[in-house]
């Protein structure tokens, strides 16, 4: 029964889309094409009777096409994020989706970062997507500790950036505390076993001992603070 009601939706739903399709292609620029109706992802797995993927294509065809007119007519890009979700659950592996909404919804980092979220969830492995989240929480949202976490999750993952765990170590360094000056260190240390010639270890090396230096430095600042503040206890 569930497949010839799924069945007779077909035609439903291919008209659905071809006018939708009419839409984007013949509506004058000077039009608003936000306007032009986004089908559910529901809706579509239904119809598609399990090949998901061919919905995913077609939308993906769309999306470019929606881009590409709302950047000439000099329109918000108000869909982007409906599209791009909606594909991705439509084909959760479908990574490079995730990393190229961030570069088209650049303005837009917190949907980004959902959307990269639901990339790590989906495709776990995927040190692209992870280095990706580590550059808009650094760049736009200007949290290092989250974009250093996200920068050493994806070092340790294989294929991984080898600039990674490096970026890692210099934003973990940027922060005041010990522990996660720690953890620059390690990720460093690693750098320089995973150093792919002389060049790039020795300048690793050279890294970690300046790194080193200015743990310490902190670390002895730090027990200095401490002594002073328990000196001004007991006098009080």
């Amino acid at each position: 029964m569930r497949f010839f009601t799924a069945l007779l939706c077909i035609p439903i739903f291919w008209a659905v889309h071809l006018s939708h399709q009419h839409v984007i292609t013949q509506v004058p620029l000077k039009e608003n094409i936000n306007g032009a109706s986004l089908l559910p992802a529901e809706f579509l797995q239904l119809t598609s009777l399990g090949h998901d993927a061919v919905a995913a294509d077609i939308l993906w065809l769309q999306l470019i096409q929606y881009y590409g007119a709302s950047v000439q007519a000099n329109q918000p890009l108000e869909k982007l994020y409906s599209y791009f979700d909606t594909l991705t659950t439509l084909a959760p592996h479908f990574e490079n989706a995730y990393i190229f909404s961030a570069y088209l919804m650049s303005e837009s980092p917190e949907q980004v970062m959902k959307l990269l979220e639901k990339g790590m969830k989906n495709n776990p492995q995927n040190a692209d997507i992870l280095f990706q989240a580590g550059f808009i929480a650094y760049q736009e949202l200007k949290d290092n500790v989250l974009a250093a976490e996200y920068f050493q999750k994806a070092s340790e993952l294989p294929n991984a950036p080898l600039s990674a765990g490096r970026i890692a170590a210099e934003l973990y360094a940027k922060s005041d505390n010990q522990a996660l000056c720690s953890v620059s260190l390690s990720l460093l240390q690693q750098a320089i076993l995973q150093a792919p010639d002389k060049i790039s270890r020795e300048r690793t090396e050279k890294k970690f001992i300046e790194r080193r230096m200015l743990c310490d430095l902190r670390l002895l600042n730090q027990q200095v603070q401490n002594y002073v503040q328990q000196k001004k206890q007991a006098y009080k």
